[in-house]
């Protein structure tokens, strides 16, 4: 299954849209880019995500974005936090916008570096006692919003029919197992939020993928 420039455009906008709407993505480079590079993988659109800075208006702010291997193209899904006059997501060479020129890629990342901002971001969907200390408002928003961008990742996963792929791909894997714990513990407690669909129906859907793995 070959998929061109149109075709990924309209794959990201659609994960972006049903994940945040036209909320403006601020601080939600990693929750989107993270999934939506899954996606992206499992359907053989070869990809990373791409870990770096951006300089906005003099100052240096970290930042990630996709990035194809193919004709210095990226992927921004979070552009839009940076001018929201921009289309939700930028698809295009680096160079060619004045907001991604100036994004700078980071060289030393590795597999264990990798592994690291991962921990990092998932330890409050763990609630880990070590995680960073943020307002629990904060923290529980931008939980309800990584339940809801799972949601849009799902949903993809089904639309494509790629349900027995995930089985594959380890970032997959981990990627559902941290939502599920969260959703759980939500659940369990009787938090409920209907603006983010926070039911049992997706609950169980994730306990069905999430049961396939080894």
């Amino acid at each position: 299954m070959n998929f061109n420039n149109d075709e990924i455009k309209k794959i990201a906008t659609t994960f972006v849209h049903s994940s945040i709407k036209d909320e403006i993505p601020n601080g939600y480079c990693f929750s989107i880019c993270f999934p939506l590079s899954i996606l992206l993988s499992i359907l053989k659109i070869k990809n990373k995500v791409a870990v770096g800075n951006a300089f906005i208006n003099k100052m240096n702010i970290s930042h990630f974005w996709i990035k194809f291997e193919a004709d210095d193209m990226i992927l921004d899904p979070t552009i839009r936090q940076f001018d929201t006059s921009k289309d939700l997501i930028y698809l295009g060479k680096i160079n060619d916008d004045e907001i991604t020129k100036q994004y700078v890629e980071l060289n030393n990342i590795g597999e264990q570096e990798f592994h690291e901002i991962y921990e990092k971001w998932s330890a409050p969907l763990y609630e880990k006692e070590d995680r960073i200390l943020r307002s629990k408002k904060f923290e529980d928003k931008m939980n309800l919003t990584n339940i809801k961008i799972a949601s849009s990742f799902i949903a993809g996963i089904r639309e494509y029919g790629l349900e027995d792929q995930i089985l594959h791909n380890e970032f997959a894997k981990l990627y559902l197992k941290s939502i599920e714990y969260n959703l759980r513990c939500r659940l369990k407690d009787g938090i409920q939020n209907s603006s983010y669909d926070l039911n049992e129906k997706f609950y169980n859907d994730l306990v069905d993928i999430i049961s396939t793995f080894n």
